[in-house]
């Protein structure tokens, strides 16, 4: 076909009416314009079928798909479900303890009885006079007396009620260092079960972040009856012999207090009650609700 040709068919194409176009051609160059436009719709006409029937395969197909497929709905529920399984169920938290327990070999309860040295106010005047250290069956490990010089701690009527020490008791005692030290060796990879620990850890020179310990006093506590200026409840410790009364209905230090004693009714109340009521709760050596202590009378 010539460049003369092809240039009318595209004006043929560009021009808004067939009828318009045709006849301002001659016949001898309207027949090759007609066969060529024969030719390239019988082409677009294959073309188009090809395409429909490329369509209708794929519309079929999808079809096919669906119809195999379950509801969508179900489908999305079997997935969700699906997900649900692989996902692991949580863990009952394991009390804090646990691990301990497995050997109970290594928790031990350990008590002091302290002394007031003269010259020296408050907490920093307080010291050891005798220390006891108990196993898990309340076994002693070790119990001594702490040295002091004759006159250098108070005695008074009151102290005298409460640690039994003489002015004189003391002298024969072991020095605080070697006491200190021996502790130390006692209570490292061990678990030191205390009340009020940290004054007996003080009183002996010893830092009380040094050992893995766990005070009664983090479980047992009461409303004092009183806010504090922000309106919430202040509590206060429970006591040793006031808890020993309550669960078990006996007197402790109604006369001369013991470390013995004490170390032994410290470990009873961990051994027997606590690790009873502590292990169905989360994981956590501070108790969340001291309210359910406020039964437990006065002495």
């Amino acid at each position: 076909m010539s460049a003369h040709i092809v240039s009318q068919i595209i004006y043929f194409c560009d021009v808004t009416t067939k009828e318009s176009t045709i006849w301002t051609l001659r016949r001898d160059e309207l027949e090759p314009i007609t066969r060529a436009l024969d030719h390239a719709l019988k082409k677009r006409i294959k073309e188009d079928l090809k395409l429909s029937k490329t369509f209708d395969q794929a519309l079929w197909n999808e079809r096919s798909k669906t119809a195999a497929s379950p509801d969508p709905a179900f489908a999305a529920t079997e997935h969700a479900a699906g997900l649900v399984r692989k996902i692991p169920k949580p863990q009952t938290p394991e009390a804090w303890f646990s691990p301990w327990i497995e050997d109970t070999s290594k928790i031990v309860s350990i008590d002091c009885e302290k002394v007031q040295l003269k010259g020296v106010k408050g907490i920093a005047g307080l010291k050891a006079g005798s220390v006891c250290i108990v196993d898990y069956a309340g076994k002693v490990l070790y119990n001594t007396l702490v040295y002091h010089a004759t006159g250098s701690f108070l005695v008074t009527k009151r102290t005298l009620a409460i640690n039994g020490f003489k002015e004189d008791s003391l002298v024969g005692g072991t020095r605080i260092g070697i006491v200190s030290k021996k502790i130390e060796e006692i209570l490292t990879g061990k678990l030191a079960i205390t009340i009020a620990g940290e004054g007996d850890f003080g009183c002996l020179d010893l830092d009380v972040g040094m050992f893995e310990t766990f005070d009664i006093h983090d479980h047992w506590q009461q409303w004092s009856g009183d806010f504090n200026r922000y309106g919430q409840k202040n509590y206060q410790r429970i006591s040793l012999k006031r808890l020993i009364k309550y669960y078990y209905g006996e007197d402790i230090q109604d006369g001369i207090h013991s470390a013995e004693t004490d170390a032994c009714s410290t470990m009873k109340l961990f051994r027997e009650k606590y690790l009873s009521i502590k292990s169905t709760q989360l994981n956590s050596k501070l108790h969340d609700n001291f309210d359910e202590f406020n039964e437990i009378p006065k002495l």
